[in-house]
């Protein structure tokens, strides 16, 4: 198939490409390029690029009348939290609008298959793990963004549009490629610029740590499995606590650290639970994506080191 992936330069955007190209599709990337890069520079297999950003609505029903795609992954977003909550303006903006724009690109030129990238962040806290059908109740601004861009999904139908949909609900994400401060990435860039204390926000909540590369192979296998509009959780089904992930960075770099709760760092709001059931996926395509684990963190490591040494070797010009 043709596929266009909106925000396909990106952290989880990126490993989809990957996954799809693996299978032999031909991918657009749409993306402006505001955090995300062409990971696929130099290489003999890569993705067309459309440089567009989706609050163009012009350019991106141009787009996809250019290309013509048959599926639609769409992952452009503002989704760091953070960011969110301070400039809520634009996460409206980009996450709503956006959406409706690329949506109805989507509805004109014909597709009948698309993945949403939502968040387990729509979800109301809860102690034990998320099941699709729990009730919502999020509580920071990137959650309201994503749990709007769903009710706009299951709404298509009012369009006389009745494609195959998949609402898939992310859960936290690890991987190389990161474009925003989350917490693994903040521990080991601290880490690689030598820290000997780490000054981190709450140690105690618990969180369903994803494999990216699995993640990104369940968001397409279940995209291309799912028949009529579905909401999924994409997540491990395992969660640990922060400091247990943080313990794990520190014996995978071989470090011995001070940690130290920093109240700057810490959410204003915060769960402190967040896991998935992953039942309803498992049932749609017979597995789920791994925890992220020693595997994961080392080639966060590895892609850390490199970065260091690149930049020493522009200093050093």
């Amino acid at each position: 198939m043709k596929v266009l992936v909106t925000g396909g330069a990106g952290f989880i955007g990126s490993h989809v490409v990957d996954r799809l190209m693996a299978l032999g599709h031909s991918v657009v990337v749409v993306d402006n390029f505001y955090s995300g890069r062409d990971h696929w520079r130099g290489r003999m297999t890569r993705p067309e690029i459309a440089r567009v950003d989706i609050l163009d609505k012009k350019a991106v029903a141009e787009c996809f009348q250019a290309f013509q795609p048959e599926c639609l992954f769409h992952l452009a977003a503002h989704h760091y939290i953070p960011f969110c909550d301070r400039n809520p303006g634009a996460a409206y903006e980009l996450n709503v609008s956006g959406t409706l724009h690329v949506l109805n690109a989507a509805y004109e030129s014909g597709v009948n298959r698309v993945f949403f990238a939502s968040t387990a962040d729509v979800y109301a806290p809860s102690p034990r793990p998320h099941m699709e059908d729990d009730a919502v109740g999020p509580f920071s601004t990137y959650g309201r963004t994503k749990l709007i861009g769903e009710m706009i999904c299951r709404g298509v139908s009012d369009w006389g549009w009745t494609p195959n949909l998949l609402i898939g609900r992310l859960f936290n994400a690890v991987g190389v490629r990161e474009t925003n401060p989350h917490l693994v990435p903040e521990v080991i860039g601290q880490i690689a610029k030598g820290a000997t204390e780490l000054r981190l926000g709450n140690l105690h909540p618990t969180r369903d740590f994803v494999d990216l590369p699995t993640q990104a192979r369940a968001i397409v296998d279940a995209t291309l499995a799912v028949e009529g509009i579905e909401t999924v959780n994409i997540g491990s089904g395992h969660a640990i606590r922060v400091a247990d992930m943080i313990d794990l960075i520190l014996s995978e770099a071989g470090h011995n650290i001070d940690v130290t709760f920093d109240p700057k760092k810490g959410r204003a709001s915060e769960r402190s639970n967040l896991c998935a059931s992953t039942k309803r996926l498992e049932t749609l395509i017979g597995y789920a994506p791994e925890p992220a684990g020693r595997r994961t963190i080392q080639s966060i490591l590895d892609e850390a080191k490199q970065q260091a040494m690149e930049t020493a070797d522009v200093v050093a010009r």
